[in-house]
């Protein structure tokens, strides 16, 4: 109960407010109106025993953001999978990466994040030595019907440290003079699709001509890096107006997860943006099978809903899904009907319902292979015998050797 959302409105001073623990590791917490268009700036924080209080972001002076809105709207968007009109100079190239260079820092991509193309320099290898600046840049889209324009997209690059060799970001709003968003502090070596964001507001709110611009170089002569590497990229503002309200829910339909029926909380317990109160299959496992409780729902019922098991197996038919059943370590034996998700720990009385399983009641076990002790993991059956019953005893009693977890 020591969680605290800590935020500050357009720079202002923190305010702290308690979360309240809805379910389990899901947090509440109740902020009070903003005016469109206001910056919140947050973080949270909880205490550990020992240790102190934990925050998160660990550096506070750089926190998460939300800004207040009542719709946002995409300004343009490009996955360079059609030809949308960028001018690239020198070895710029929109197409499939090969995977090449690599001479030093990592090659580039063996394939674009998603679909077949991406934009880069020299998509078959590294950008040259001593390269002047080359640019790739943007057809002209309009800024002037929102705020806050932000720009997103994947990226991979690879650029020797600043002393050396240079990449940029680049927008301008007349297409002749220039203003820099970004550029490489250090050396950057992705070796991976990194997401990335960048504030635009400040320059291109209000503009109805913007052109953005990825610089490559300029580059000493020795050292070669694999360059840019661009993908999924979305230019977005943010809107006062909110249009119409269809349910009467207080959430514009634009940004409603459920615009047909009335649900101003937003409630999606899988998260696929589909609100509870009209989700066909609230399935917060993602196996097809929908969560209990749910009114809407059309699939079958999950014998597991927080683990993945879209073969349902239930081996002691107790409605409860083996992937929830088998949830300690090997060794753990539990007795139908009574399988305890909160015993997770290998005691004597897991001996004591191993001698029942075997001797005296023979009620079968909740999850068998739970119950079936082996030291050196691998296939085969699970076979639940007085060799369990030994290996336990030994566990326990004599040479007290660890038992081999669950998988």
């Amino acid at each position: 109960s020591s969680g605290q959302l800590h935020y500050a409105v357009n720079g202002g001073a923190y305010t702290t407010i308690a979360m309240t623990e809805t379910s389990p590791n899901d947090y509440d917490a109740v902020l009070p109106a903003f005016p469109c268009s206001s910056l919140v700036e947050f973080f949270v924080s909880a205490e550990e025993a020992v240790e102190g209080r934990y925050y998160d972001p660990a550096d506070t002076s750089q926190p998460h953001f939300a800004i207040v809105a009542a719709a946002q709207s995409m300004v343009f968007e490009d996955d360079f999978e059609t030809d949308k009109g960028w001018i690239g100079q020198g070895l710029w190239g929109r197409g499939t990466p090969t995977g090449g260079g690599g001479d030093h820092g990592g090659p580039d991509p063996s394939a674009a994040f998603e679909g077949s193309n991406v934009y880069g320099y020299n998509l078959n290898g590294d950008y040259e030595a001593g390269l002047d600046e080359t640019h790739l840049t943007s057809p002209a889209f309009d800024c002037s019907g929102g705020f806050g324009t932000r720009l997103r997209f994947m990226r991979w690059l690879g650029v020797e440290k600043p002393l050396y060799d240079h990449a940029y970001i680049k927008v301008s709003t007349d297409g002749v003079n220039w203003t820099i968003v970004w550029e490489n502090a250090v050396e950057v070596y992705d070796g991976a699709w990194v997401p990335v964001e960048y504030d635009l507001s400040s320059i291109v709110d209000g503009h109805t001509t913007v052109y953005l611009r990825f610089t490559m170089g300029e580059a000493d002569s020795y050292w070669e890096y694999c360059g840019w590497n661009i993908d999924n990229l979305s230019i977005a503002s943010y809107e006062c107006e909110a249009g119409p309200d269809g349910d009467g829910d207080g959430i514009a339909d634009v940004i409603d997860n459920c615009e047909l029926v009335y649900n101003p909380l937003q409630e999606d317990a899988d998260g696929d943006d589909i609100g509870d109160v009209c989700d066909d299959c609230t399935d917060t496992d993602a196996d097809g099978y929908g969560n209990p409780g749910y009114a809407e729902n059309t699939c079958s019922v999950d014998n597991c809903p927080d683990t993945s098991n879209a073969d349902q197996t239930d081996s002691s038919g107790d409605g409860v899904g083996d992937a929830c059943c088998c949830i300690g370590t090997r060794g753990n034996v539990q007795l139908v009907p009574s399988c305890n998700p909160a015993d997770q720990g290998v005691d004597v009385g897991d001996l004591t319902n191993l001698i029942d399983h075997l001797f005296i009641t023979f009620t079968p076990v909740c999850c068998p292979a739970e119950a079936d002790i082996v030291f050196e993991p691998g296939p085969g059956p699970v076979v639940i015998d007085v060799g369990d019953l030994t290996a336990m005893i030994d566990h326990f009693f004599i040479n007290f050797p660890p038992l081999v977890d669950c998988p």
